[in-house]
Protein backbone atom coordinates (compact mmCIF):
# COMPACT_ATOMS: atom_id res chain seq x y z
CA UNK A 1 0.00 0.00 0.00
CA UNK A 2 3.19 2.34 0.49
CA UNK A 3 2.55 5.57 1.64
CA UNK A 4 -1.24 5.17 2.78
CA UNK A 5 0.10 2.04 5.38
CA UNK A 6 -0.80 5.04 8.12
CA UNK A 7 -4.78 5.22 6.16
CA UNK A 8 -5.25 1.49 5.96
CA UNK A 9 -3.88 0.50 9.40
CA UNK A 10 -7.09 1.00 11.34
CA UNK A 11 -9.09 -0.98 9.26
CA UNK A 12 -6.66 -3.86 9.06
CA UNK A 13 -5.72 -3.90 12.89
CA UNK A 14 -9.25 -5.42 13.53
CA UNK A 15 -8.44 -8.51 11.70
CA UNK A 16 -4.68 -9.18 13.52
CA UNK A 17 -4.76 -12.17 15.22
CA UNK A 18 -4.61 -11.53 19.27
CA UNK A 19 -1.05 -12.89 19.79
CA UNK A 20 0.35 -10.67 16.27
CA UNK A 21 -1.77 -7.92 18.06
CA UNK A 22 -0.14 -7.82 21.04
CA UNK A 23 3.36 -7.67 19.25
CA UNK A 24 2.57 -4.83 17.30
CA UNK A 25 1.05 -3.14 19.81
CA UNK A 26 4.52 -3.59 21.92
CA UNK A 27 6.28 -2.23 19.08
CA UNK A 28 4.64 0.81 18.57
CA UNK A 29 5.13 1.42 22.41
CA UNK A 30 8.66 0.53 22.02
CA UNK A 31 9.00 2.87 19.19
CA UNK A 32 7.02 5.71 21.16
CA UNK A 33 9.21 5.50 23.88
CA UNK A 34 12.47 5.29 22.17
CA UNK A 35 11.32 8.31 20.52
CA UNK A 36 10.18 10.39 23.40
CA UNK A 37 13.48 9.58 25.53
CA UNK A 38 15.69 11.01 22.44
CA UNK A 39 13.53 14.18 22.62
CA UNK A 40 13.59 14.37 26.39
CA UNK A 41 17.38 13.84 27.00
CA UNK A 42 17.87 16.30 23.07
CA UNK A 43 16.19 18.95 25.30
CA UNK A 44 17.69 18.45 28.49
CA UNK A 45 21.50 18.40 27.04
CA UNK A 46 20.57 21.97 25.45
CA UNK A 47 19.14 22.98 28.24
CA UNK A 48 21.81 22.07 30.65
CA UNK A 49 24.21 23.09 28.13
CA UNK A 50 23.18 26.69 27.96
CA UNK A 51 22.93 26.28 32.20
CA UNK A 52 26.38 24.51 32.93
CA UNK A 53 28.86 25.29 30.03
CA UNK A 54 29.26 28.89 31.12
CA UNK A 55 30.08 28.45 34.90
CA UNK A 56 29.39 24.77 35.54
CA UNK A 57 32.83 23.78 37.15
CA UNK A 58 32.77 19.73 36.76
CA UNK A 59 29.01 19.72 35.85
CA UNK A 60 30.36 20.88 32.96
CA UNK A 61 30.15 17.13 31.48
CA UNK A 62 26.58 16.32 32.55
CA UNK A 63 25.51 17.68 29.09
CA UNK A 64 28.27 15.57 27.22
CA UNK A 65 27.10 12.63 29.52
CA UNK A 66 23.33 13.40 28.43
CA UNK A 67 24.15 14.05 24.57
CA UNK A 68 25.20 10.29 24.92
CA UNK A 69 22.62 9.05 26.65
CA UNK A 70 20.21 10.73 23.35
CA UNK A 71 22.06 9.03 20.93
CA UNK A 72 22.10 5.81 22.59
CA UNK A 73 17.97 6.54 22.98
CA UNK A 74 18.34 7.58 18.79
CA UNK A 75 19.76 4.44 17.51
CA UNK A 76 17.41 2.55 20.06
CA UNK A 77 14.66 4.44 18.13
CA UNK A 78 15.72 3.70 14.97
CA UNK A 79 15.76 -0.05 16.14
CA UNK A 80 12.07 0.15 17.22
CA UNK A 81 11.47 2.35 13.92
CA UNK A 82 12.64 -1.02 11.95
CA UNK A 83 10.96 -3.54 14.58
CA UNK A 84 7.57 -1.18 13.92
CA UNK A 85 7.92 -1.40 10.32
CA UNK A 86 8.64 -4.79 10.47
CA UNK A 87 5.56 -5.70 11.98
CA UNK A 88 3.61 -3.45 9.66
CA UNK A 89 4.49 -5.39 6.73
CA UNK A 90 3.54 -8.68 8.46
CA UNK A 91 0.14 -7.34 9.32
CA UNK A 92 -0.18 -6.50 5.96
CA UNK A 93 0.62 -9.85 4.51
CA UNK A 94 -1.21 -11.92 6.19
CA UNK A 95 -4.39 -9.53 7.27
CA UNK A 96 -4.59 -8.37 3.40
CA UNK A 97 -7.31 -9.87 2.11
CA UNK A 98 -9.28 -10.10 5.08
CA UNK A 99 -9.57 -5.99 5.12
CA UNK A 100 -10.78 -6.24 1.11
CA UNK A 101 -13.17 -8.91 2.33
CA UNK A 102 -14.58 -6.66 5.34
CA UNK A 103 -14.97 -3.63 2.85
CA UNK A 104 -17.12 -5.56 1.00
CA UNK A 105 -14.71 -5.69 -2.33
CA UNK A 106 -13.83 -8.69 -4.46
CA UNK A 107 -10.28 -10.44 -3.87
CA UNK A 108 -7.98 -9.63 -6.78
CA UNK A 109 -7.32 -12.77 -8.84
CA UNK A 110 -3.50 -12.02 -9.28
CA UNK A 111 -0.54 -10.11 -7.88
CA UNK A 112 -0.65 -7.50 -11.03
CA UNK A 113 -4.83 -6.91 -10.22
CA UNK A 114 -3.61 -6.63 -6.38
CA UNK A 115 -1.43 -3.98 -7.42
CA UNK A 116 -3.77 -1.90 -9.36
CA UNK A 117 -6.32 -2.54 -6.76
CA UNK A 118 -4.06 -1.74 -3.91
CA UNK A 119 -3.47 1.71 -5.51
CA UNK A 120 -6.77 2.60 -6.40
CA UNK A 121 -7.69 1.75 -2.40
CA UNK A 122 -5.04 3.67 -1.29
CA UNK A 123 -6.66 6.41 -3.36
CA UNK A 124 -9.31 5.84 -1.81
CA UNK A 125 -8.02 5.80 1.98
CA UNK A 126 -6.36 9.34 1.27
CA UNK A 127 -8.12 11.17 -1.26
CA UNK A 128 -11.58 9.75 -1.61
CA UNK A 129 -10.94 9.05 -5.01
CA UNK A 130 -13.16 6.24 -6.56
CA UNK A 131 -12.23 2.55 -6.54
CA UNK A 132 -13.11 1.12 -9.84
CA UNK A 133 -14.57 -2.38 -8.72
CA UNK A 134 -18.06 -3.88 -7.33
CA UNK A 135 -18.97 -4.82 -4.34
CA UNK A 136 -18.71 -8.45 -3.33
CA UNK A 137 -21.06 -9.46 -0.57
CA UNK A 138 -22.28 -12.83 1.34
CA UNK A 139 -23.58 -14.61 -2.09
CA UNK A 140 -19.32 -15.45 -3.14
CA UNK A 141 -17.70 -17.97 -5.35
CA UNK A 142 -14.34 -19.48 -3.59
CA UNK A 143 -12.67 -16.08 -4.37
CA UNK A 144 -14.57 -13.68 -2.63
CA UNK A 145 -15.97 -12.68 -6.04
CA UNK A 146 -19.84 -12.37 -6.78
CA UNK A 147 -20.99 -15.10 -9.50
CA UNK A 148 -21.85 -13.39 -12.51
CA UNK A 149 -25.63 -14.75 -12.10
CA UNK A 150 -25.80 -13.00 -8.85
CA UNK A 151 -24.38 -10.06 -9.62
CA UNK A 152 -27.95 -8.69 -10.91
CA UNK A 153 -26.19 -4.86 -11.82
CA UNK A 154 -24.25 -3.99 -15.14
CA UNK A 155 -20.90 -3.43 -13.49
CA UNK A 156 -19.46 -1.41 -15.86
CA UNK A 157 -22.62 1.12 -15.80
CA UNK A 158 -21.64 1.50 -12.35
CA UNK A 159 -18.08 1.63 -12.70
CA UNK A 160 -19.04 4.86 -15.18
CA UNK A 161 -21.75 6.43 -12.82
CA UNK A 162 -18.85 6.39 -9.93
CA UNK A 163 -15.78 8.11 -12.18
CA UNK A 164 -18.45 10.81 -13.41
CA UNK A 165 -19.54 11.83 -10.19
CA UNK A 166 -15.89 11.93 -8.90
CA UNK A 167 -17.38 10.28 -5.61
CA UNK A 168 -16.08 7.73 -4.15
CA UNK A 169 -18.16 5.13 -2.48
CA UNK A 170 -18.39 5.07 1.53
CA UNK A 171 -16.66 1.74 2.73
CA UNK A 172 -19.92 0.82 4.53
CA UNK A 173 -22.04 1.43 1.57
CA UNK A 174 -23.59 -1.48 0.58
CA UNK A 175 -25.91 -2.16 -2.51
CA UNK A 176 -28.66 -3.83 -0.20
CA UNK A 177 -30.94 -1.13 1.39
CA UNK A 178 -31.62 -1.87 4.68
CA UNK A 179 -34.97 -1.21 6.19
CA UNK A 180 -35.11 -0.17 10.49
CA UNK A 181 -38.25 0.27 11.83
CA UNK A 182 -37.79 2.51 14.58
CA UNK A 183 -40.61 2.81 17.05
CA UNK A 184 -41.22 5.39 19.01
Amino acid sequence: MGGTTVAAMPRLYPYLSGRFAAVYVDRRNQLDAAVRFCGVLGLAAVISAGMLLTNGGPWRVLPVAIILLARISYQAAVRAAANYGYALHVAFDLHRFDMIKALHYPLPANRAEELRFNQQLGDFFTAGAPIDAGYAHDDEDGHGRLKESDRGVDDSRTRRMAASSQLAPSPAYSERRIEVDVGV
